[in-house]
């Protein structure tokens, strides 16, 4: 127990935590030595947490908290027990278990885009989500080999997923069938299975980017509380998104070597696109940054410039889209928003038609928001056509009043 509070020590827990994490600790120690057990084990652990829930009075709120507190501190030192070092706070939701018959072809086609596509990581993460998804839906039908897959399997899996949008089934079906291919290729599978995938219809950029009111996002930076750690980091955050477009996992991946402060650029690598972009680092930005650098960042080793607040000051995690900071100040400044533009993403949306309307050339816009094709910023000119559109129809009912 000592060993693992020295570890949370080295963690930079403040003393008010490894105070109450070393309390919990002795009633562990007494408890153990009251029922006479002398090793820890899940099933002390389990009647551990059971007796100090009991022991902790009729206050609910109260109660909740100190069983938190106690589940935490057990998870510690269980977690130091059996591999020597402290598990997170907040744990990974653990990954489905795949029959092992199903999951060596799964794991070479994900090791064969990573290794020869350079595909993204979030594109790994999708890849592998629909091929689980459908190795346990064809596992539960009976499927325990690749080589009996009948084509059925394709249709009745897809026939689950109908509360999807048309857009994410086509995304699906494009997994499964490259999947497909890529085994029947090198001689995995003995048939072409591809074929089989359902055609879902889908047209290119469909769907109209969700852009924010005039005055939102100055609102909704005016709601940042900037006299303290967090909030320095989280106004930092969201300028990089306001100001410059940036994509969620481009601000996380942030390191100090991207900021070039002699010149005023940042320089870093998409992860979406694996575009090198360059955008200017204006005296907003920096002295946002330089404020959280000085006054809000914890001492790190970390080369990320962005941290997490609590202990362990770890850099943000790879699944955090910081959809959490702008749902917060959202709220905080009192924005209104349709459900489509509440997530970091329509900061880039907005910034981009604002450009768009103020005279920049296409080309501009895409280099500075790292498009890989000038299709891909030309959809921001539909969001004004759909402005004169409704203009339109507005007109034209006034004449029939």
């Amino acid at each position: 127990m000592i060993d693992t509070l020295r570890a949370l020590q080295q963690r930079r827990y403040n003393q008010r935590s490894l105070y109450r994490y070393s309390r919990i600790f002795k009633h562990l120690l007494q408890f153990a030595f009251d029922t006479g057990t002398d090793r820890l084990s899940e099933d002390l652990t389990s009647r551990f947490l059971q007796e100090y829930r009991i022991a902790n009075g009729r206050d609910e709120r109260r109660i909740h908290r100190r069983t938190r507190d106690a589940a935490c501190a057990i998870r510690m030192l269980s977690s130091f027990a059996n591999t020597g070092a402290c598990a997170s706070v907040h744990p990974c939701k653990p990954l489905p278990v795949l029959p092992k018959s199903l999951t060596p072809e799964m794991e070479s086609f994900l090791s064969y885009w990573e290794r020869d596509r350079q595909t993204s990581l979030k594109t790994l993460d999708y890849g592998r989500w629909t091929l689980s998804q459908f190795i346990l839906f064809a596992n539960g039908k009976g499927l325990r080999s690749w080589s009996d897959l009948k084509p059925e399997l394709c249709t009745e899996f897809f026939a689950t997923k109908t509360h999807f949008s048309p857009r994410s089934l086509k995304l699906m079906a494009t997994v499964l069938r490259v999947f497909f291919r890529y085994h029947f290729a090198h001689g995995t599978l003995a048939y072409d299975w591809s074929y089989h995938m359902p055609q879902f219809r889908g047209f290119s950029n469909q769907r109209i980017p969700a852009i924010w009111p005039e005055t939102a996002a100055s609102s909704l930076l005016a709601a940042v509380d900037r006299s303290y750690p967090k909030g320095k980091r989280d106004y930092a955050i969201l300028l990089l998104a306001c100001r410059l477009g940036m994509r969620a996992g481009d601000i996380r991946d942030l390191r100090f070597d991207n900021l070039n402060w002699d010149d005023a650029y940042i320089e870093f690598r998409q992860g979406k696109t694996k575009r090198k972009v360059i955008v200017p680092l204006t005296n907003e930005i920096g002295e946002a940054l330089i404020d959280y650098l000085r006054h809000g960042r914890p001492t790190s080793d970390c080369r990320e410039i962005f941290l997490r607040s609590q202990v362990p000051y770890t850099p943000l995690s790879r699944y955090n889209k910081l959809y959490g900071i702008i749902d917060k100040y959202r709220r905080l400044a009192g924005v209104e928003l349709p459900q489509q533009a509440c997530g970091m993403h329509s900061l880039r949306h907005t910034i981009a038609n604002r450009l768009l309307n103020a005279g920049n050339p296409l080309e501009a816009i895409s280099d500075l928001l790292g498009h890989t094709s000038l299709d891909t910023t030309k959809l921001y000119t539909r969001v004004d056509v759909e402005q004169l559109r409704c203009a339109a129809l507005d007109e034209e009912v006034l004449l029939h009043a």
